[in-house]
C-alpha cells in the first residue's frame, strides 16, 4: 500500500493506492483539471516511510498506483528484500521501483544467521524463484551458507543481512512508457494485447474504460481504432467464442468487447449455448450477444443430440417433464417425439448440438430484446 498526500495551489488530497480509476478521479476531482495529472506535486507519503526521500517532487499517479499493485502482491520475505534493497542502492525513482519489483531474485535478506545450511537454501530459493521439495535436505546448501558467511558480503540494514546476487544481472521491465503486463486482479476473462508504434500493452477483462483509454495514451496513439488489438478468452475453450469476441473488437471496438465480458461475467453462462444461440439468431454485435448471455436460463443446449430420435431419447429418459416409464420404452417413437418436440420447443441443430426453448414463454422472448446488427463504433465501458 502506498498513501500519499497530493499538493497543487496550496490544495491537498490525500490518496492511499492502490486504488481503481473511478476512485482516483473522484480524489483527483478536489483539484481543477488544468494541469498534467500525470506530473503531480508529492507533497508527503504518508506510508511506506521508506519513500520519504521522494517527496515535494512531481510523481505520475499512474505509475504509484502501478508501484501499489505490484507491492500489494509482495509476501513478507518479499517485503523484506524490496525495502531492504531500496535503501542500500538508494532507488528512489518510481520507474526504478517498478523495474525492482521484477527483480527481487537478485536480494537475499536473512534475519536469522544461525543455520548454514538455512542462509544457503534460503540464498538458493531467492535467486531460483523455487526449488524442489525434496532438495531442502541437500547437503550443498549448507555449504553455500557457510561461503556466504565468510566472504563478508553481507551488509547490515534494518531489515536483515543483505546479500546481493552479483551473478544476476537486472532486467528493464518496464520502459519507462508502457506497463508491464500483470493481472492485478486475477480472475480475468479475457486478455487483450494492444499494439502501437512497436509497443505493445496487455490489459485484463473486464476492466474500467478509463483504463483501455489511458493504455491506448501510453502506447501513444490518438484512439483505440488506431492500434491493433489481440483478444484472448480464459476460461473456455470453445474457439467460436474465441472468435467472436475478436469479431466485436475489430468490427466495433475493444470497449464493446470490455463491457459485453463484463455483462457474460456476471450473467456467468454456458458459453456453448451462448455460441448456439449466436448461430440461431445470426447475431454477432456485443448488445445482441449480451442478450443472449443474459438469455442462458430460458435456453437449453446439449451438445451429444444431433438428431430426432436423440432428442426424443433424451427428454423422455432425462427430463422430468416427459418422464416415460420403463415399460413403454421398447414400444415408443422416439423419433416422432423428437421431431414434435424440436417444433414446440422452437429447437434447432445449431453448433455441434440441439438448442431448444425452455422458458414459460416462446424464443419471442429472446427474439424481441434483439437489435438489428448494426456496427456501434460508440459502445461504452465498464
Amino acid at each position: 500500500m502506498i498513501e500519499v498526500m497530493l499538493e497543487h495551489e496550496k490544495k491537498y488530497v490525500t490518496i492511499r493506492f492502490p486504488c481503481t480509476e473511478a476512485e482516483l478521479a473522484t480524489k483527483l476531482n478536489d483539484f481543477d483539471f488544468g494541469f498534467d495529472i500525470h506530473n503531480m506535486w508529492v507533497h508527503a507519503f504518508i506510508e511506506p516511510k521508506e519513500f520519504a526521500p521522494m517527496e515535494q517532487q512531481a510523481h505520475d499517479v499512474d505509475e504509484l498506483n502501478y508501484l501499489a499493485k505490484r507491492m500489494d502482491s509482495f509476501i513478507d520475505a518479499e517485503r523484506l528484500r524490496f525495502f531492504a534493497a531500496i535503501t542500500q542502492e538508494n532507488i528512489y525513482q518510481i520507474p526504478d521501483l517498478i523495474n525492482l519489483t521484477f527483480n527481487l531474485n537478485r536480494y537475499t535478506v536473512l534475519q536469522d544467521l544461525s543455520s548454514a545450511h538455512a542462509i544457503g537454501f534460503t540464498y538458493a530459493l531467492d535467486e531460483a524463484g523455487c526449488l524442489p521439495a525434496e532438495s531442502i535436505t541437500d547437503p550443498k546448501y549448507g555449504t553455500i551458507g557457510k561461503q556466504l558467511l565468510e566472504s563478508g558480503t553481507g551488509i547490515l540494514t534494518k531489515y536483515g543481512v543483505l546479500f546481493i546476487h552479483a551473478d544476476v544481472r537486472p532486467e528493464q521491465v518496464y520502459d519507462g512508457q508502457v506497463f508491464p503486463a500483470y493481472d492485478y486482479h486475477g480472475g480475468s476473462s479475457a486478455e487483450a494485447v494492444i499494439s502501437y508504434g512497436g509497443k505493445e500493452e496487455t490489459l485484463y477483462l473486464p476492466d474500467e474504460q478509463t483504463a483501455i483509454q489511458k493504455a491506448v495514451r501510453r502506447l501513444g496513439a490518438a484512439d483505440i481504432h488506431d492500434c491493433e488489438v489481440e483478444i484472448s478468452a480464459w476460461g473456455t475453450e470453445n474457439e467460436q467464442w474465441q472468435q467472436m469476441l475478436q469479431r466485436v473488437v475489430d468490427q466495433e471496438s475493444l470497449y464493446a468487447a470490455n463491457w459485453l465480458i463484463k455483462q457474460v461475467s456476471e450473467a456467468y453462462p454456458d458459453i456453448e449455448t451462448v455460441v448456439a444461440a449466436a448461430e440461431y439468431f445470426k447475431v454477432s454485435s456485443a448488445n445482441n450477444l449480451a442478450v443472449l448471455a443474459n438469455a442462458d436460463n430460458v435456453l437449453g443446449f446439449r451438445k451429444e443430440l444431433a438428431s430426432p430420435q436423440d432428442v426424443g431419447e433424451y427428454f423422455a429418459k432425462i427430463e422430468e417433464d416427459y418422464s416415460l416409464h420403463s415399460d413403454l420404452e421398447p414400444f415408443f417413437n422416439y423419433e416422432a417425439f423428437g421431431e414434435w418436440l424440436i417444433e414446440d420447443r422452437e429447437g434447432a441443430f445449431v453448433n455441434g448440438g440441439f438448442l431448444y426453448y425452455r422458458g414459460a414463454d416462446s424464443m419471442h422472448e429472446i427474439e424481441d430484446q434483439l437489435e438489428p446488427e448494426t456496427i456501434n463504433l460508440e459502445m461504452g465501458g465498464m
